[in-house]
């Protein structure tokens, strides 16, 4: 990643970043968890935020009309201090269930966190060929990572999900609802659809927030925790 040309340029301004999320800080950002983030995308086809003006962004997600990935070697000429967020998408065969958690701007804090933990106590938390939990903040809500013994076909995975998330919380949540209310929360599973996307841990979200991984502390964090300085 080469140095910023316009290293105070403003990318975002919003109410965690009040006086502006530079090219700086991205750029430093990106430096710091450079491994970390690579592992995390391990090869998996990625989209790019651009931000191009004060909270306006452009998406990547081709290059020479083809997805592409994001690896050491190529690390520091895709990213830039304008990149601000990464998503990456699953493969068709995959190990791992990812249910975003995503609230409307009505629902506080306490009743999406209240919803991470019900789903990590349902079915589909439960099924035995489930190894590891893993749960990611997001710009409002979260990702719960579930991975399994061995991978499966991705929509054999969305199917199953689908079926259960219904038996458990039909009456409670809507479930990869396309129209949800304000005060509703939307269990979406958008990621594990073909070419479905989600957020890369470590990275940024597109509100300048780090995704971070909040598996062991969920009670306690607090969502301003994950400003970068």
């Amino acid at each position: 990643m080469p140095y910023p040309e316009h290293p105070k340029t403003v990318v975002i301004q919003n109410s965690f970043y009040p006086g502006g999320l530079s090219e700086l800080k991205v750029w430093n950002h990106y430096q710091k968890y450079k491994d970390i983030i690579v592992s995390e995308i391990d090869g998996n086809a990625v989209t790019l935020w651009i931000f191009v003006d004060v909270n306006q962004s452009i998406v990547r997600r081709k290059v020479l009309n083809r997805s592409f990935t994001i690896v050491k070697s190529n690390y520091d000429s895709v990213l830039t201090g304008r990149t601000v967020s990464i998503s990456t998408e699953l493969r068709n065969m995959s190990p791992t269930i990812i249910i975003d958690v995503d609230p409307g701007t009505g629902v506080t804090e306490l009743q999406t966190k209240e919803c991470v933990r019900n789903i990590l106590d349902s079915s589909v938390s439960h099924l035995s060929q489930i190894i590891k939990k893993r749960i990611i903040s997001t710009a409002r809500g979260y990702h719960i990572y579930l991975y399994l013994d061995k991978a499966m076909n991705i929509r054999a995975i969305r199917n199953m999900v689908i079926k259960l998330l219904n038996m458990d919380f039909r009456d409670t949540y809507l479930i990869n609802s396309k129209n949800p209310k304000a005060n509703e929360i939307n269990l979406d599973l958008t990621p594990i659809s073909p070419r479905g996307l989600h957020q890369v841990p470590y990275a940024l979200c597109r509100n300048g927030l780090m995704a971070m991984d909040v598996t062991t502390y969920l009670t306690g964090f607090n969502r301003r925790s994950a400003r970068i300085k």
